[in-house]
């Protein structure tokens, strides 16, 4: 959370250099391609700026924001920080658990005692919705900066079979609607390597699964009783033959 403050508050310094690129190819699996008039400020870039600022444990792998203001050397709202976390191995459903449960300490941290509420409030946030499409889930939220911007701020998580790939976007509340197609095809775009993707369930199977998480505690119950009562039945079945015999 500290690192979000400080980002926020970087969001007009100047760069010395910038990059723009159509497709980026990360040497963690995965790829996407800027939407147009967006440009990518590559990772050796980034660093210089994070490193000057103490954010080196931010991890931001890369990131996007309009190509008119890498022209002029500056990060301004709208833009979009991508960070990797990897993991040794995934399923969809320990990463529906894991991400809901990230989700949900991020908004606790708004209101911990680390967090200056004159800089950052948190005013309103979404349910997690999911896109078997592209292995996604997403949270939106409204977040009031420094007592004088409302910001959106859109975490989308994509999954893979070795990590999540976070995209971190930011736009003026009044402007987030403009860029909502930028956005959109920004993600149609955001692919894992063969190899790296993971197989999801059905959509009807997800939604089923997200909203049933409690089936994880009755299936196994179910199971034993039912095991229990086939052993009780084939006993009572053993001894009547028994008793015919």
């Amino acid at each position: 959370m500290k690192t979000l403050l400080i980002f926020l508050s970087l969001l007009s310094v100047a760069f010395s250099k910038s990059s723009a690129q159509s497709r980026y190819t990360s040497p963690n699996h995965y790829s996407f391609s800027a939407p147009s008039n967006w440009g990518i400020i590559p990772k050796v870039i980034l660093n210089e700026k994070m490193q000057k600022f103490g954010l080196e444990k931010s991890q931001y792998e890369v990131s996007i924001q309009l190509e008119k203001n890498n022209r002029i050397g500056v990060i301004k709202y709208p833009n979009i920080q991508l960070q990797f976390f990897p993991i040794e191995s995934n399923t969809f459903q320990n990463a529906v658990n894991n991400v809901t449960i990230g989700f949900q300490k991020d908004l606790e941290n708004y209101h911990s005692k680390e967090i200056d509420t004159n800089k950052v409030q948190l005013i309103s946030y979404s349910k997690p919705t999911f896109d078997t499409s592209n292995n996604s889930i997403t949270q939106n939220r409204v977040i009031y900066v420094n007592q004088k911007n409302f910001v959106k701020y859109s975490k989308t998580v994509f999954v893979g079979k070795f990590g999540y790939v976070v995209c971190n976007f930011y736009s003026s509340q009044e402007e987030s609607l403009k860029y909502e197609q930028d956005l959109k095809a920004f993600y149609k775009t955001l692919t894992f390597e063969d190899g790296y993707k993971l197989t999801t369930p059905s959509k009807s199977n997800l939604n089923f699964l997200v909203k049933h998480k409690w089936l994880k505690i009755i299936i196994p119950i179910s199971v034993s009783l039912l095991v229990f009562f086939l052993i009780v039945y084939y006993d009572k079945k053993k001894k009547r033959i028994m008793q015919i015999k």
